[in-house]
């Protein structure tokens, strides 16, 4: 059993504020299958059953794979700062160590449900991470393009004018 105790409760209360039932909509892992001495995410414990959890995810078969903490984001992608990863999805390719398997997953990294608890400020970012996979895997596993800013500095009157006239005959507002 993982997530248990006001962790688990934390994360099962966000999920369901999306309409997601944990038990029902998503499959909960452990990402060390062997837990490291001191929860330390430079063991090699985690190396070593990394080929449990890839073999895991390939039968399960998710369409998104959100990662709570450092320790999952090292243990599927091997990249240390959390901080660096923080949601930003991406699709990465998973190879089972035990057969010629292998599975394009979409990877979201957030926060560990731990980490809020002892910083409440955390918690719009896991919850905007969360409703990020959820989206992501109600479209089918497609993450979708990042929104291009596009703007434009009106200094003068003239700038003004000039930027009404681009308007009307932009298809902004046809």
């Amino acid at each position: 059993i993982v997530f248990t105790g006001s962790t688990g409760e934390l994360l099962r209360t966000a999920l369901k504020e999306m309409g997601v039932i944990a038990t029902r909509d998503c499959y909960l892992v452990t990402a060390g299958k062997c837990k490291p001495p001191n929860n330390k995410i430079k063991d090699p414990a985690i190396k070593h059953c990394r080929k449990f959890l890839i073999d895991d995810l390939i039968r399960v078969n998710p369409v998104v794979v959100v990662t709570l903490g450092a320790t999952a984001l090292f243990s599927l992608t091997g990249k240390k700062k959390l901080s660096e990863e923080r949601g930003s999805p991406r699709v990465i390719n998973i190879e089972s160590h035990t057969s010629s398997a292998s599975s394009e997953i979409v990877l979201i990294p957030t926060e560990h449900p731990q980490s809020i608890l002892r910083d409440a400020d955390k918690f719009k970012l896991l919850f905007r991470d969360l409703q990020k996979a959820v989206d992501i895997a109600r479209a089918g596993g497609v993450i979708p393009p990042k929104p291009v800013v596009d703007y434009r500095v009106v200094a003068t009157e003239k700038d003004a004018e000039d930027f009404k006239t681009d308007l009307r005959g932009s298809k902004l507002l046809s």
